[in-house]
This record gives C-alpha cells, sequence and structure tokens, in this order.
C-alpha cells in the first residue's frame, strides 16, 4: 500500500472534528463541523440494521455557513461490515435577512473503510452528501450595513461559496452555493502496520 508509520497514525486518528466550522457572520453562528469517529478492531465489526453512526455537520443560522461532514472510520483486522446507516454530511447554509444574504452548504466528509475484508449488506446507507445552500428569503435587502453569507465548512467536499450582495439599495441577494460531496473510501488492507 505504500503508507509508512508516520502517515498511518493520521489516518486511525483524525481528532476530535473531522469537519470545517462553517463561515459566521456578524450576530449569527456558523455551523459546527461534524466530528470524528473511529472505531478500531482486532475481530470483526458489525454495524447491524438498526445502527446508526453520525458524524455530520449542523446547519448554519441566518446568512451563516453550514459545517462540513465529519469523519467515519471502521478499521478492522478481521472484516467489517455496514448493515446500517452511516452519515457524514454537511449541515445546510442559513437563509437570507435583511443584513445578509444566504449562507453556503457544508462540505460532505468522509466514511472509512479499513479491513481485509468489507461487506455492505442490502439495505446499508452511507452518505456524504453535501449542504444545501440557504435560501433567499428577503428579495430586498435594504440594511445600509450587510453583508454576502458566509461560506461552508469544508472537509473531504468544500463548502458552498455564500450568496453575495452588491451596493446599492435596495438590492436582491445572490443564490448561495451548496456544499460538494464527500467521499466514500474502501481499502481492503490489514491496518495493524498503521496502530
Amino acid at each position: 500500500m505504500g503508507l509508512g508509520r508516520s502517515p498511518g497514525p493520521l489516518l486511525l486518528h483524525p481528532g476530535t472534528f473531522g469537519g470545517g466550522r462553517g463561515f459566521v457572520t456578524i450576530g449569527n453562528g456558523g455551523g459546527k463541523g461534524g466530528e470524528s469517529f473511529s472505531l478500531l478492531a482486532r475481530t470483526a465489526i458489525v454495524n447491524s440494521d438498526t445502527g446508526v453512526i453520525r458524524a455530520e455537520g449542523s446547519d448554519g443560522s441566518q446568512g451563516s455557513g453550514g459545517g462540513g461532514g465529519g469523519i467515519i472510520i471502521l478499521a478492522s483486522m478481521g472484516s467489517v461490515t455496514n448493515n446500517g446507516t452511516l452519515s457524514a454530511i454537511g449541515g445546510n447554509g442559513g437563509p437570507s435577512n435583511n443584513t445578509t444574504g444566504p449562507g453556503g452548504g457544508g462540505g460532505g466528509g468522509i466514511i472509512n473503510f479499513l479491513a481485509p475484508v468489507i461487506n455492505h449488506g442490502p439495505g446499508a446507507i452511507e452518505m456524504v452528501n453535501g449542504g444545501a445552500a440557504g435560501a433567499v428569503v428577503f428579495q430586498s435587502v435594504t440594511a445600509p450595513f450587510r453583508w454576502g453569507g458566509g461560506g461552508g465548512g469544508a472537509c473531504r467536499g468544500n463548502g458552498g461559496d455564500g450568496g453575495h450582495l452588491d451596493a446599492g439599495i435596495p438590492v436582491t441577494p445572490e443564490d448561495a452555493e451548496n456544499g460538494q460531496p464527500g467521499e466514500v473510501y474502501e481499502c481492503r488492507y490489514d491496518p495493524t502496520p498503521l496502530l
């Protein structure tokens, strides 16, 4: 596989937060980035058909960007089977208001399967979608002090740009962008050398 011991632990222990926070506009909180979840096992890992693991970015408030999706890692010396739901989606951007354009959606996160044997059940759901752009709610922004919407946080997928506001009164905000999708990785490899 070509991975030495130096970068190996980063694949299995990415840190507390996998996704970046959405850009914060004045007085409005950006969505928090999704956390990281790592499950390392010597034997088989099985996520049952009712099992749900989430590392999702949260939605931005008015005009702020959504948080980037997080990271889910399932690594085993034996096998990994997913029959349930794994979700590392980005948060949605916040809507526009009288002082700001809409926020961009958060980028999608990462789901990483690392084992010699990897199985996906017929009902398995693995989501790494980017978050939706915030809606243009106020068609006419009239406040003298205003700003464009905040961009979404990123992980694997980039966060979407916030909606731009031109000068002049009144003005209609431009649309924000959706966050880009993340990625599901499969590495059929015994992770023992990376520990």
